[in-house]
């Protein structure tokens, strides 16, 4: 009795899933190169290295430092305000007399009081004179001269005379000061009480002086 031949035993399939694994394994492979390779290029510009290149600044100049001069300022030889000494008159000032008996004395007056002559209405010292009229003088000097310092309307000198109870003074430009002595001092010579106008007759400043 012929015997029948046996089928090959066992089953393909073992076979075909060892061959995908390993067909996956070599095609994950080959991925995984061609992915190191690409992130590893140079990219455009690159010099390949890998430490930061630093910004070059632009060089700065520190600013030149500035010296700040203060305004020279022209000596003067004007007295402080209400400190005046005798004034030096380079030329004696003619001043008209009219053969009376001449005379002078020593006294400092301070204004006491204004007046616009415009209007007839008093006004302040301060006014009339100026933030610095606290330091008005008005200074008659035994030798003939005067300082007078009106505030902020500045300083003028002079020379003077009393001349029958009349005080005329005048200026080293030559201008009379417009002064009228309304009271006089018999035991000293001085005026007692007198007033000085400021501009014109009737639109300056009538300023009051009285002997303290």
């Amino acid at each position: 009795m012929t015997g029948k031949h046996a089928a090959p035993g066992g089953s393909k399939k073992p076979l075909v899933i060892i061959l995908i694994i390993v067909l996956a394994a070599a095609l994950f492979g080959a991925g995984v190169f061609v992915a190191l390779n690409f992130f590893n290029k140079d990219k455009p510009g690159d010099t390949g290295s890998t430490q930061p290149t630093a910004a070059t600044a632009p060089a700065t100049t520190a600013p030149l430092a500035t010296t700040a001069t203060a305004p020279s300022v022209a000596p003067t030889s004007e007295a402080p305000m209400g400190t005046e000494a005798t004034p030096t008159i380079g030329e004696p000032i003619q001043i008209p007399t009219h053969g009376g008996a001449l005379s002078t004395f020593n006294a400092t007056y301070v204004p006491g009081s204004a007046e616009d002559m415009a209007t007839g209405n008093a006004v302040t010292l301060r006014d009339a004179l100026g933030s610095d009229f606290r330091s008005a003088t008005l200074t008659f000097n035994e030798d003939g001269t005067y300082v007078c310092n009106l505030g902020g309307l500045g300083t003028t000198t002079g020379m003077y005379v009393v001349e029958d109870g009349v005080l005329t003074a005048t200026d080293t430009t030559d201008r009379n000061m417009n002064i009228t002595v309304t009271e006089w001092n018999e035991s000293t010579g001085a005026p007692a009480s007198f007033y000085v106008i400021i501009g014109e007759e009737t639109a300056g400043v009538k300023l009051t002086f009285a002997e303290s």
